[in-house]
């Protein structure tokens, strides 16, 4: 339940809610819980994150529908669907080639998001978002695999080095997070 609660607390900060959740063992007489049950109470955090964002997970849903599965940026239901989509393809390679290669064991960019909040033109929001800028965002999310480094840290400061306002950077972070974290609970639980 302490566990739950941290990752609750951290997981959406730009911190490494992973690195809390290990840090716990650490410094406290409980083992470590092992990365099945990091996986588990991330899974908890996405189901959080689906029900905060329902509505956007819906026009995304109605968007894809409307457009028979295909690609379209011209509906933002359907554009945002498919930035998320192609954001994600980074994360799942990189995931698949670490699990093939023995090193699935891994579990600061602080100054890094400073300079890009700093820096950050803030003047784009999630519509104006590109597919290669979905790309950019989806490697800068595969440096979450590096021990220590927040998922949603390290995407919001490549949407912030992209322009986006702070809102809609940590916006898009999350809902990248649902099949991200969705498809890493989904491979944990089937093995």
């Amino acid at each position: 339940m302490l566990l739950s609660a941290l990752q609750g607390l951290t997981e959406f900060l730009p911190v490494s809610s992973s690195g809390h959740l290990i840090l716990f063992s650490k410094f406290t007489t409980f083992p470590d819980q092992g990365l099945a049950f990091d996986v588990a109470v991330h899974v908890g955090s996405i189901i959080a994150v689906m029900i905060y964002f329902s509505e956007t997970i819906w026009e995304m849903l109605k968007g894809v529908a409307k457009t028979y599965f295909i690609p379209n940026f011209k509906n933002p239901g359907s554009k945002l669907a498919w930035l998320i989509v192609i954001g994600t393809i980074p994360a799942v390679i990189a995931g698949l080639f670490l699990v093939e290669n023995g090193t699935d064991e891994l579990r600061s960019f602080g100054i890094v998001l400073f300079i890009a909040d700093k820096i950050g033109m803030t003047i784009r929001k999630i519509e104006h978002l590109t597919a290669l800028d979905a790309v950019l965002i989806g490697l800068a999310q595969c440096l979450a695999l590096i021990p220590g480094t927040s998922r949603s840290g390290i995407t919001i400061t490549m949407g912030r080095f992209l322009g986006l306002e702070r809102r809609e950077a940590a916006k898009f972070a999350m809902l990248l997070s649902i099949p991200t974290i969705a498809g890493a609970g989904a491979l944990v639980g089937w093995e």
